[in-house]
């Protein structure tokens, strides 16, 4: 073995070249918002934001988007007036969902043997800041790249210096995760809250 990966794994699973293991993938609710905050820093309105949609997708593309992802109608956001929020959903659906979504679909009919497939979605809003001054657009009723982690990893009580104060409910959502995250099928218990 060369120690080198022979294909990539999204591509590898959707063909059914990996080995068959139950999988669990998922992904957090504004998986975009970190990536798109950082790229337009400040709002988009409805000129630039539909004058930008042609740019990234094409033309051709561009009615299908906007039918999709238009202007001021944001899931859970009623009258939005920043396009950063529109550019959110659609690079959470882009960059995450959907191929999260064809991988599992594609590693399932291509396996001959039944494997679980689980898939989530994080949608926990952290009760403290773990993002600092620089990065408040990932503050408050946000759930940004990598906001599952430290539940996931339970850095709460793992001994690391970092100083986070969980409410006792995120205690219990990290407990539940542990448990979830476990590699005995039979020891998964998933809830609505998880």
């Amino acid at each position: 073995s060369t120690g080198e990966v022979p294909v990539q794994p999204f591509y590898g699973m959707m063909n059914g070249e990996f080995d068959t293991l139950p999988i669990l993938m998922g992904s957090v609710k504004d998986e975009g918002q970190l990536f798109v905050y950082e790229l337009f820093t400040k709002p988009i309105g409805k000129t630039a934001y539909n004058a930008l949609i042609p740019v990234v997708f094409g033309a051709k593309n561009t009615p299908e988007i906007l039918k999709a992802y238009p202007f001021g109608e944001v899931d859970g956001i009623e009258n939005s007036t920043d396009g950063r929020e529109q550019f959110n959903v659609l690079a959470t659906d882009l960059l995450f969902y959907c191929p999260i979504r064809n991988v599992t679909r594609g590693y399932q009919s291509k396996i001959q043997n039944f494997q679980p497939t689980y898939e989530y979605k994080f949608t926990h809003s952290m009760s403290f800041d773990c993002w600092g001054p620089d990065y408040q657009f990932c503050v408050e009723d946000v759930v940004c790249h990598g906001s599952e982690l430290p539940f996931i990893f339970n850095v709460f009580t793992d001994g690391v210096s970092i100083n986070y104060s969980p409410n006792p409910d995120e205690v219990q959502l990290t407990e539940d995760v542990s448990i979830n995250y476990s590699p005995n099928p039979d020891e998964v218990q998933l809830t609505e809250d998880v």
